[in-house]
């Protein structure tokens, strides 16, 4: 079965604003599954992971230090952490950023190609021994499979020649009724409990004569 990107960017959203982020950064966080189903890759799970692990904590320990990327819980959030690189808090410098620890890299890589459009040139980031690169146009290229590790050192390099194959784009995601399932458990935290009130206007027609 596959899902339309609406659905998926939509149910995310809830999802991470169940797990306890703001809904600004809930926003972001379903904006990038959307980018990477609509790549072939697995977003969605990835965010359940990552929501997964974060649920119940305090957000700020995940929040990494803009000078060295750490954060004081040791593993920094990629959504936090790819809303401060695409707003600019690296700076422009050509120099590496490494990022010790990273909850979920698959998820960075959204906010890195948005980073790659607004300062004009690529971004290469290395995951284990597959080297991903990110362009301004928004193309993806890697030189193998991109993992999907709980968390991994990453290193982010500027300027880089893209190197390897391109990921197509589609227009639906492949996720798993699992991987769904999971995202509507933290998803349901959001929803207000029902009342006298809402439960009788969702009779419908056993109340209301429609015809």
């Amino acid at each position: 079965m596959t899902w339309s990107l609406n659905e998926i960017e939509a149910l995310s959203r809830k999802a991470a604003r169940g797990a306890g982020y703001s809904w600004g950064l809930a926003e972001e966080a379903g904006r990038a599954v959307r980018w990477l189903e609509a790549r072939g890759l697995p977003g969605a799970q990835a965010l359940v992971d990552h929501l997964k692990r974060v649920d119940g904590q305090d957000l700020a320990s995940f929040t990494p230090d803009a000078d060295d990327w750490t954060a004081p819980d040791g593993t920094a959030c990629p959504i936090l952490a790819g809303t401060m690189l695409a707003d600019g808090m690296a700076g422009s410098g050509p120099d590496p950023i490494t990022l010790p620890d990273l909850a979920s890299p698959l998820l960075l890589l959204p906010f890195l190609s948005w980073m790659a459009t607004a300062q004009g040139r690529t971004v290469g980031i290395g995951v284990a021994d597959t080297a991903v690169t990110l362009s301004p146009e928004g193309t993806l290229t890697q030189t193998k499979d991109i993992p999907s590790p709980v968390s991994a050192p990453v290193t982010l390099r500027f300027g880089v020649d893209p190197a390897g194959d391109t990921v197509a784009e589609g227009l639906r995601s492949a996720c798993s009724a699992d991987t769904v399932a999971a995202l509507n458990s933290f998803a349901h935290r959001t929803y207000a409990p029902a009342t006298e009130e809402s439960r009788l206007a969702g009779a419908g027609a056993g109340l209301t004569d429609n015809d």
